[in-house]
């Protein structure tokens, strides 16, 4: 009788200790399961991150090229402005020019 029960209480002493080692078992990859989330996690961040520069960094360079063409397009216009301003000035040379010759011919004509 004895040795059974001791038989028996080896038995469950056998089966408690399956499992808390299956415990374990759990906990340890119940942990590695969350490094691994936690180091995905961190990586989705840091490329969240890298994404978020290089978005910036683009808006950084279409202002910079809004800023260029506007520069151009005012450059332009400065040019513009300037060649009219010319053509004016040549027409009113131009004008001065033939009322200076007919001036000359006016005097001329009342010299003779």
């Amino acid at each position: 009788e004895n040795v059974e029960e001791e038989d028996h209480e080896e038995e469950v002493n056998d089966e408690e200790e399956d499992h808390e080692e299956e415990n374990e078992e759990e906990n340890v990859e119940e942990e590695e399961e969350n490094v691994k989330e936690d180091n995905e996690e961190e990586e989705n961040v840091e490329e969240e991150e890298h994404d978020e520069e290089e978005n910036d960094e683009e808006e950084i360079n279409y202002e910079e090229e809004d800023h260029e063409e506007e520069n151009v397009e005012e450059e332009d216009n400065e040019e513009e402005e300037n060649v009219e301003e010319e053509e004016h000035d040549e027409e009113e040379n131009d004008e001065e020019e033939i009322n200076y010759e007919e001036e000359d011919h006016e005097e001329e004509n009342v010299e003779e």
